[in-house]
């Protein structure tokens, strides 16, 4: 079944929200410049949460500048959402994600944010082997969230990243531990404070 949602309009953000069946689909977003002369495409598989009712599904991550505040729901999200996974070194960066199928009896359950370096070349790699340069390991920050009976929970945190040596990152969410836990992982670039920096 074919669905389609449009708007127009000439804010740097928009949203737009489509009801779908609970199924792994194929979703496309198509952007067109006013004049017609620029266009973009993304596209990525939508995949279902997976019904188990002794865990909680989490969504994917949304980074968001939160200089000013935390959000509280997707829309103060989305409002202040990045338009690309480069963030500069300095900027106070805001995740958010939402958990899905609590239920009033839920636990506590732990909770991680991991930013971990993404392998860099071989030149590089080999001169930290010997010993030249930094060696970077990852990051884990730990803390415990209650369930608080709620069907959809929005969640959001916020970054420190001024001590992290700039390139490419995994940034992990993990909720739970072992077999039942859920996770949710993007890419991210880190870069020094610049003119022009991308946000």
């Amino acid at each position: 079944r074919f669905m389609l949602a449009r708007v127009d309009s000439s804010a740097p953000r928009s949203a737009l929200w489509i009801t779908a069946p609970s199924v792994e689909s194929l979703a496309s977003l198509e952007l067109f410049s006013l004049d017609g002369k620029v266009a973009g495409r993304w596209r990525s598989v939508v995949k279902p949460l997976a019904s188990d009712s002794s865990r909680r599904n989490i969504s994917d991550i949304l980074l968001f500048d939160a200089s000013g505040s935390l959000a509280t729901d997707v829309d103060g999200a989305i409002a202040n959402a990045f338009g690309n996974d480069t963030v500069a070194k300095t900027t106070r960066i805001g995740v958010y994600w939402e958990n899905y199928g609590a239920s009033a009896a839920d636990s506590t359950r732990t909770v991680s944010l991991t930013l971990t370096p993404i392998a860099p070349g071989v030149v590089t790699r080999f001169l930290r082997a010997l010993g030249v340069g930094k060696k970077l390991t990852p990051v884990e920050v730990r803390w415990h969230d209650a369930g608080a009976g709620a069907e959809v929970q929005p969640r959001s945190i916020a970054l420190d990243l001024s001590q992290v040596t700039p390139g490419r990152y995994e940034l992990r969410l993990t909720l739970g531990d072992g077999m039942k836990a859920s996770s949710a992982s993007r890419l991210i670039v880190v870069k020094e404070r610049s003119a022009g920096a991308p946000r």
